[in-house]
C-alpha cells in the first residue's frame, strides 16, 4: 500500500513540473528611462556629501570626467570646479570647508 501512495505522490509531483507555474501568460515587460544626472549636478552631489563630512575616496577617480561634462555647458564653472576639486585632493582634510565654498560659487 505505502508502494501505492510514493507511486502516487510521484506522479503528481511529475505532474506538477511538467505543467510548471502560472497560467501560460506573460506580464507585459515594463522599460523604465533612466537619465544621468549632468555633470554639475554630479560635482554639486560630490560637494554636499563633502560638505557634510564625507571624506574624499575612490570618486576622486571621476573628477576629470566630470570636469569634461561641465566644460560642454558651462566652461566658466568647469574652471572653479577643476581648481575646487584639485584643491579638496590635495588637502582631503580640508574638503568639508573647500567643498561648502565651492558649492556657494557653483549655486
Amino acid at each position: 500500500m505505502t508502494g501505492t501512495w510514493r507511486s502516487l505522490a510521484l506522479i503528481l509531483l511529475a505532474a506538477g513540473f511538467l505543467t510548471g507555474c502560472g497560467s501560460g501568460t506573460s506580464t507585459p515587460t515594463k522599460t523604465f528611462k533612466v537619465e544621468m544626472p549632468s555633470g554639475l549636478n554630479q560635482a554639486k552631489m560630490l560637494l554636499e556629501n563633502y560638505a557634510k563630512g564625507k571624506q574624499p575616496a575612490s570618486e576622486v577617480s571621476n573628477y576629470p570626467r566630470i570636469i569634461e561634462e561641465v566644460k560642454k555647458t558651462d566652461p566658466q564653472k568647469a574652471d572653479l570646479l577643476e581648481k575646487g576639486l584639485a584643491d579638496i585632493q590635495k588637502n582631503p582634510k580640508q574638503a568639508r570647508t573647500l567643498a561648502a565654498a565651492l558649492l556657494k560659487k557653483l549655486y
